[in-house]
């Protein structure tokens, strides 16, 4: 039996990976990732209302790992669908949750109004989609790591691009310190 399978509902694909199923290659990737380094999470299982009157589900909450005694909330988002009910959720339920928002690395540079905002009022920061996997070992090691003003994870950031570009030699990588 294969370990992924995909199914089609009302014309989406959806990839199942373990129980729940995912909207996106992305999803599935950091599901994955959780999986393999045992880090518990629930998909999609909370939907809160926004004072707009729309909703925000978001897509995974670890409930076993918190930052300042707050919830993380991981977020894979592409930027081009605009952060509008992101910033209304967190305006309302920050003092009960931490959002990584993860987005493709070259898109960073673009969105850094909304990094400074997430960390300049500790509500969150934005991580690179490449480099899930040591996101995750930051989590499980210390998860206050994640706060904007920490020089390590800074450093750290830093040095796994630089290394990232030494390996790959790849032009127009971009990091967010």
């Amino acid at each position: 039996m294969h370990l992924y399978t995909s199914r089609i509902y009302k014309n989406k694909t959806r990839f199942k990976l373990g129980h729940p199923r995912f909207k996106s290659r992305w999803e599935r990737r950091i599901a994955k990732e959780l999986e393999c380094k045992r880090v518990n999470y629930r998909y999609e299982k909370i939907r809160f209302s926004l004072p707009s009157g729309r909703t925000y589900k978001p897509d995974f909450i670890l409930p076993d790992i918190k930052v300042d005694g707050r919830r993380i909330i991981l977020e894979p988002h592409n930027p081009k669908y605009g952060f509008g009910h992101i910033m209304e959720f967190l305006e309302q339920y920050s003092n009960l949750y931490f959002l990584v928002i993860i987005i493709r690395n070259d898109d960073i540079p673009e969105n850094r109004l909304i990094l400074e905002i997430l960390e300049n009022k500790g509500w969150g920061t934005i991580w690179p989609f490449e480099y899930i996997d040591t996101l995750i070992d930051i989590l499980r090691r210390d998860p206050n790591n994640l706060k904007g003003n920490n020089y390590n994870v800074k450093h750290q950031r830093t040095r796994i691009v630089d290394d990232f570009i030494k390996v790959a030699n790849v032009k127009n990588t971009y990091v967010f310190i």
